[in-house]
């Protein structure tokens, strides 16, 4: 059953993606919540009108998002020297900003200034200073620039996180400082500096961010840059944290990777350690998190950069699996998961590799929810997007090549991925396309509008917990 979606703070408007954007959510969970059906096999359904390497080459995630608000989703690439927008439907180019040194691994798409329109955050060093960039989503024209003091490997997340109503923008640099930017203007609202580079990726709730550095610790920050409490890990963290709540208590716990080689579930009250698990090597990527066996409990997806792969029970840290690729896990978020085989039971999870630390081949591997190997893209992988490209209301997926025969990025599609899958659930009777009524019942979880956006209020899908278990319910 669905034990992914867990109540959020955002203040959610029309403008925001449809459905889940990889690792793009605040919690940083790392999961597609609309399924797929590849059953019928994997089929090439466009490539991009450019090859992967030089100025197109990529080394962060997509996202599938309708940026421009046109009603279609687009393919949003963060590649070497551009922001590039594609047509979900077909691959062509619909628009592309040129940047100059950047190294933000993964863009944030969201409506920041409250227009009811998508932007898209980005860096760019063209006129000197590193500056975050903010996009109009409907064209690539700036909206603003802000200086800041350091590269920026960690990438950028939305959210109301001072309770203004209106949203910021949180992000870590190498010179090991934290800003909180104002949405409107890109004024800064608040810094905060920890004592290392900064390239883990920021996790938010409510007024709390959530983010690792260099210095070997993790850190929790309020809404004002204030800090609330700090771990000390054993080595530097690069890893990108999930927001969860663990013990039950209503606040968001934290669990996040380590060089030590450590996984650390950390209260999200007190800063004590709940529990940590060695996978040996050092763990780079970001972990993931759902219910990948639909067993009822949540369970923690993770990897380090020998190849070790894991899945641990969110509760307690104690293994359900463990399998070892042949290829290193490495940053930046190369850990996805979705429902993208429905005869097989549970979610898939898709992980990157690489073939040795700098730079080589990499390989994408597609695992069931017992962590054995379905399918294998060799010379794939320094990024990925998990989504509804095309809008027909089923996930595809996009994959970065590296070294493949053509050069070129590929969307895959198949004959079955076809027919509103609808979201993530297990024996549930709500499709996408039933209508609309009023729910009963209530509980913690998100609500989306019939396409896949999530509302505020109002008539929609709604996930809540109910029994121990996730339904969803029409309101």
């Amino acid at each position: 059953m669905l034990g992914i979606l867990i109540s959020t703070f955002l203040p959610q408007r029309s403008a925001y993606v449809s459905w889940e954007v990889f690792n793009g959510t605040p919690l940083n969970t790392s999961v597609q919540t609309l399924r797929g059906d590849f059953s019928g096999g994997w089929s090439v359904r466009w490539r991009p009108p450019f090859t992967s390497d030089g100025s197109y080459e990529g080394y962060g995630q997509f996202s599938i998002a309708d940026v421009d608000g046109d009603g279609h989703n687009e393919l949003v690439g963060n590649y070497n020297e551009y922001v590039v927008v594609l047509n979900g439907t077909t691959g062509a180019l619909e628009w592309q900003f040129r940047r100059s040194m950047p190294v933000i691994r993964s863009l944030a798409i969201g409506d920041i200034n409250g227009d009811s329109a998508n932007e898209v955050i980005t860096d760019d060093e063209r006129l000197g200073p590193r500056q975050v960039v903010a996009l109009r989503g409907v064209d690539g024209t700036v909206l603003w620039r802000t200086d800041v003091n350091g590269a920026m490997y960690s990438s950028p997340k939305i959210g109301d996180i001072d309770g203004d109503g209106t949203a910021e923008v949180v992000i870590g640099t190498d010179a090991g400082t934290v800003y909180v930017l104002n949405g409107n203007d890109g004024s800064t609202d608040c810094t905060f500096s920890t004592g290392g580079a900064v390239r883990s990726t920021a996790a938010l709730a409510n007024d709390r961010i959530a983010i690792g550095s260099f210095d070997s610790t993790v850190y929790v920050l309020d809404g004002t840059c204030n800090l609330v409490w700090s771990y000390r890990t054993g080595g530097r963290v690069w890893s990108s944290p999930i927001l969860v709540d663990i013990n039950g208590d209503t606040i968001k716990d934290i669990v996040v990777g380590s060089g030590d080689g450590h996984v650390y579930a950390i209260n999200g009250s007190t800063g004590i350690l709940l529990w940590s698990y060695d996978l040996g090597c050092e763990v780079r990527s970001a972990p993931a998190l759902a219910d990948i066996d639909w067993d009822g409990d949540l369970e923690v997806v993770a990897g380090d950069t020998c190849g070790h792969l894991v899945s641990l029970r969110a509760i307690d840290g104690t293994v359900d699996w463990d399998t070892t690729l042949p290829y290193g896990i490495y940053p930046y978020g190369s850990i996805g998961l979705a429902d993208l085989l429905p005869s097989s039971y549970g979610l898939e999870i898709l992980v990157l590799t690489e073939t040795s630390s700098a730079y080589s081949h990499n390989y994408t591997f597609l695992l069931s929810s017992d962590g054995s190997v379905i399918r294998t893209f060799p010379n794939y992988g320094d990024g990925f997007a998990l989504g509804d490209a095309d809008d027909d209301g089923c996930t595809e997926v996009y994959l970065e090549c590296d070294g493949c025969s053509d050069g070129k990025d590929v969307l895959y599609d198949s004959s079955t991925n076809n027919s509103s899958c609808g979201p993530v659930g297990e024996g549930d009777d709500l499709s996408v396309g039933d209508g609309i009524g009023t729910a009963k019942g209530k509980g913690d979880g998100v609500t989306y509008d019939i396409s896949g956006r999530r509302v505020s209020g109002g008539k929609g899908i709604r996930f809540i917990r109910k029994g121990g278990r996730w339904r969803k319910v029409i309101r």
